[in-house]
């Protein structure tokens, strides 16, 4: 099954009575649950089992396809909800390939898309979209390639791309079905026309939108977030609810290689990313004062309140004070920032900083066990070294208290020149530590991956999101990370995303 593919409609038999209906109904119930059962283990709760690609019950094995994502997505055990998880990354090559296929920005016009479908069998089901990026292009157009039902097709420059629509334009048309559409970007600088385009759209009571104003917005003030919430869709004439999906790409035309999640039916996560996304959407501009604006979303994410407004704040109860912005439940975790300190402060914290905490934790049982092979692998694309900073703890903690180890790290060849010497700079040959630098092609994600494996109870971490090996992206920028971990024989997201690192040192 793939996300954004066409669906297929049931063909229904004239005739059948209500009863024999109902028969049919609770028997499939039945069968339901019996497979339900036989669900093997994945991830830190009892996840499900991928349904065999053979059978007839609609669900493919997850299998890579050249695109990076998934042909079938993985299905977790999350307390009494079966959640589901599909990875998507771009196909690395050439720049015109790049610009003509990206499955991390297709999904986001695919979710649109299957949202619209989903509201127009259902017109009376409240649907919701909320889209929070840090940039987008007016004239970006997702499609479909020729010959493939998948939404990845992003460039209006080739004609194989099908079914073309600026993303703009997309949600907009799902604001005209009647679902109630919410969008954040920022753009620093210059806006190239996108501000203008929804102007045209004011009457629509639908659509809201706001360009975010806040102090410093090119740098410490960046809403630098890459997600999309949507509460109802259909796919494949199934239909799904709750859905996050995080991503490391915005939309404004960089042909960078990406990483992006997508996570359906689990409410715990769904809601804790719509509180933030309130909390940047109410602070967005809410005063002609940028430093005010800025100060206002820092005061709700921290506090709960605006220093500058005495008016209760959205969600104002979830906040870092009251322990409760963030998220877990024991398989997908979600943090939110700035973290409590402000800037200047050390942002190395175990309680606020997915990052510090499992780096910690590898520490830890690197020198309690001597039988734990730990492995650590960084996709990232920005690094900031100074001395005391993010980047810099990170990097002295895993070449001086990290043993047995082995880190390796990918980051831009763009940024080779200023990189190298700092970063190689780290790899010690005396040291027990191995620890290498590469330089892929066009890498914009921000993804760490920590394996804690001692053959009994092994641990497996993906950490994504859209925050870059730097203080700020923590202390002070509106950013999000996404952490799933995966525990015993099978790890099919950690997989995914190691076999897309391993791909982009070739």
């Amino acid at each position: 099954m793939v996300l954004g593919a066409a669906r297929i409609q049931p063909v229904m038999t004239e005739g059948i009575t209500s009863s024999f209906a109902t028969k049919i109904h609770v028997l499939a119930l039945v069968l339901l649950a019996a497979f339900v059962v036989g669900f093997l283990s994945v991830g830190c709760s009892k996840p499900f089992r991928e349904r065999d690609s053979k059978s007839n019950n609609g669900f493919k094995s997850p299998t890579l396809t050249a695109s990076g994502s998934t042909d079938g997505p993985v299905w977790v055990q999350v307390g009494e909800k079966a959640v589901r998880a599909s990875f998507y990354s771009n196909r690395l090559g050439g720049k015109s390939e790049i610009m003509r296929r990206n499955a991390t920005v297709g999904a986001y016009g695919a979710l649109i898309r299957n949202a619209i479908d989903y509201k127009r069998d259902n017109p009376g089901a409240k649907v919701e979209i909320r889209f929070a990026v840090y940039k987008m292009d007016l004239d970006l157009f997702i499609g479909r390639l020729a010959g493939s039902d998948e939404y990845d097709c992003w460039s209006n420059r080739s004609s194989e791309c099908l079914d073309s629509e600026r993303l703009a334009l997309s949600l907009t048309r799902a604001a005209q079905e009647g679902i109630s559409v919410k969008l954040i970007w920022q753009n620093p600088g210059v806006d190239d026309g996108l501000e203008e385009f929804f102007k045209r759209t004011s009457d629509m009571e639908n659509l809201q939108r706001r360009r975010v104003y806040w102090l410093l917005g090119n740098t410490k003030g960046q809403q630098h977030n890459k997600f999309m919430l949507v509460s109802h869709y259909r796919d494949d004439d199934l239909d799904f609810k709750d859905t996050v999906y995080v991503s490391t790409a915005n939309t404004d035309y960089i042909d960078f290689s990406n990483t992006g999640l997508l996570i359906d039916n689990n409410t715990g996560l769904y809601l804790a990313y719509l509180r933030y996304f309130e909390k940047i959407f109410d602070s967005a501009h809410k005063f002609n004062d940028p430093k005010l604006n800025r100060e206002s979303f820092w005061g709700q994410v921290r506090t709960g309140s605006d220093p500058h407004d005495s008016e209760p704040t959205p969600f104002a109860d979830y906040c870092h004070d009251n322990n409760n912005l963030n998220y877990s439940d024991g398989v997908f975790s979600a943090y939110f920032y700035p973290i409590p300190q402000h800037i200047g402060k050390d942002c190395w914290d175990i309680d606020f900083n997915p990052v510090a905490r499992h780096v910690e934790e590898m520490i830890d049982s690197s020198w309690t066990d001597s039988w734990v092979d730990n492995t650590v692998k960084i996709n990232m694309f920005h690094w900031r070294l100074y001395e005391g900073g993010f980047a810099w703890t990170l990097l002295s903690k895993l070449q001086n208290e990290f043993t047995p180890r082995y880190i390796s790290v990918v980051t831009a060849r763009d940024r080779r020149d200023a990189l190298c010497g700092e970063l190689c700079s780290w790899v010690d040959d005396s040291s027990e530590t191995h620890m290498e630098f590469a330089f892929g092609r066009r890498i914009h994600a921000k993804d760490y991956l920590f394996e804690i494996e001692n053959g009994r109870n092994s641990k497996y971490f993906v950490i994504t999101g859209s925050a870059n090996a730097k203080s700020d992206a923590f202390n002070s920028k509106a950013n999000n990370q996404l952490v799933v971990c995966e525990t015993g024989e099978t790890r099919p997201i950690y997989d995914r995303y190691v076999e897309f690192f391993d791909g982009l040192r070739r």
